[in-house]
This record gives structure tokens, C-alpha cells and sequence, in this order.
């Protein structure tokens, strides 16, 4: 016959067990629950879902914690900023104007394939803006005008094919605009920098006879602005200076 101590034990080790087991239960059920919670963020595409989360992870300061809803409680395509496509809930639009962001430009942004829309302006994004945006084959409009990036305007977004407008405006970019844009055949208005940037390539003979204006004067004196093809997208020599000019001459 055991002791009422044996039986004491046995019974406070039974306890034990059926208190690890049962911790070891929840913990398992929430790591399943989180893990599905996860899947649902990807929406089938793990690949946005990085690409945004490393958007996220280059910034260094988000004043107005318009990023909050950022994380796996939400699907990505209800992030803020973030549009999607109804049928295919890939990400189409990246908006984030004016929200006093700072960091960099992720060169994972490259792989939003069914990204049209791009637009983080009067913000402050550094650094180089990311080659790899040339492969974003379906971008129209691509926004960065007053930041702080610097470096040059990469020769890839020529591999933007259906992009229709560019605005780099006041940023700290040097250089020149690439000659390969001028294969954009859709491109109708393109604003580069306006500070230290040599807007016409020497070396491009269909820029270098743009005019230049000022309101409705037909004479100005011109210091780099923006080059605008107003009514036809890729003739690159019938580009017009509209801004950032002294006046009439």
C-alpha cells in the first residue's frame, strides 16, 4: 500500500504535467493563430508583403505614426498608404505625402511588380533613389519632389515603359537627365531637381533645343525647372522650361 506521501507526490507531479501540457496547448494554438493571421497579410503574395515590411524597416523616424497599422493585424492592402487591385489584392499605389517621414527608399520597392503610382513627396527620404525601380514595368507616375535624396537619376527608370510622369523636384540630386529617357514613349512631364543639375544633356540633341518661358512672356531667364511635353508624350524637342525662372528678361 503507498504512503499518503508517495500519493501526494504522484498527484503533484500529475498536476505538474497536465499544467505543462496545457501551457504547451495555448502556446500552440497561438502560434498557429498567429501563423494564419501572417498568411492573411500576405494575401497569397509574401512577396508585397516583404517588400512593404522593408519599406517600413528603412524609415527612421514616422512623426504622425501614420505606419502604425503596419504589422500583421491587418491585410496589407488596408495599410495606410496602400492601394491594392480588387481582383488580384497585389499593391498598386504607394501614397505617403507629406507625413514627415525620414529614412531611405527600400530597393525592395523593385518588387511591387503590379505597383502603377509611387508618391512620397515633401517628406525627408535620403540617400540614392533605388535602381532597382526600374523594374517596376507598370509605374506611371513616380512622385519623390522635395526630399532629400541625392546622388543621380538612375538610368533604369528608362525600363519604366509605361511611365507617364516623373517629379524630382527640389532634392539634392547632381547630373543630368539620362539620355535613355527620351525612349519613354509615353512620358509626358518630367520634373527634375532644380538645384546643382545640369538639366540639358549635352549629349542630347532633342533636349537641348527646348525653349524656354515664363507665365506668358515668350522670354525668360531660366535656371533649371521642369521639362514638360504638353501635348506630345516622348518628342523630347518640343520640351518646355516652366519652372522655377527669374522672370522676363
Amino acid at each position: 500500500m503507498k504512503s499518503p506521501q508517495a500519493i501526494i507526490y504522484l498527484s503533484s507531479s500529475s498536476c505538474i504535467s497536465f499544467l505543462f501540457f496545457g501551457l504547451s496547448l495555448i502556446c500552440l494554438t497561438y502560434i498557429c493563430l498567429t501563423f494564419a493571421t501572417i498568411c492573411a497579410s500576405y494575401g497569397g503574395n509574401k512577396s508585397d508583403y516583404l517588400s512593404l515590411l522593408s519599406f517600413k524597416s528603412k524609415l527612421t523616424h514616422d512623426p504622425y505614426k501614420v505606419l502604425t497599422s503596419w504589422n500583421h493585424s491587418f491585410h496589407f492592402c488596408d495599410w495606410s498608404g496602400i492601394s491594392c487591385g480588387k481582383r488580384h489584392k497585389r499593391v498598386t499605389t504607394l501614397i505617403l505625402e507629406s507625413q514627415g517621414l525620414e529614412g531611405f527608399l527600400s530597393p525592395h520597392v523593385g518588387n511591387l511588380s503590379f505597383l502603377r503610382d509611387i508618391s512620397l513627396e515633401n517628406n525627408s527620404f535620403q540617400g540614392t533613389i533605388p535602381r532597382e525601380l526600374g523594374r517596376l514595368s507598370r509605374l506611371r507616375h513616380l512622385y519623390l519632389g522635395i526630399n532629400e535624396f541625392s546622388g543621380i537619376i538612375p538610368v533604369n527608370l528608362s525600363h519604366c515603359s509605361n511611365l507617364e510622369e516623373v517629379r524630382l523636384s527640389q532634392n539634392k540630386l547632381v547630373g543630368s537627365i539620362p539620355k535613355e529617357m527620351s525612349l519613354l514613349s509615353k512620358l509626358s512631364r518630367l520634373v527634375p531637381p532644380t538645384t546643382t543639375f545640369t538639366t540639358i544633356p549635352s549629349d542630347n540633341s532633342t533636349l537641348s533645343r527646348a525653349t524656354c518661358r515664363w507665365g506668358y512672356q515668350s522670354r525668360a531667364t531660366c535656371r533649371p525647372g521642369y521639362i514638360e511635353w504638353e501635348s506630345s508624350p516622348g518628342k523630347l524637342s518640343r520640351a518646355t522650361f516652366l519652372s522655377d525662372m527669374v522672370g522676363p528678361a
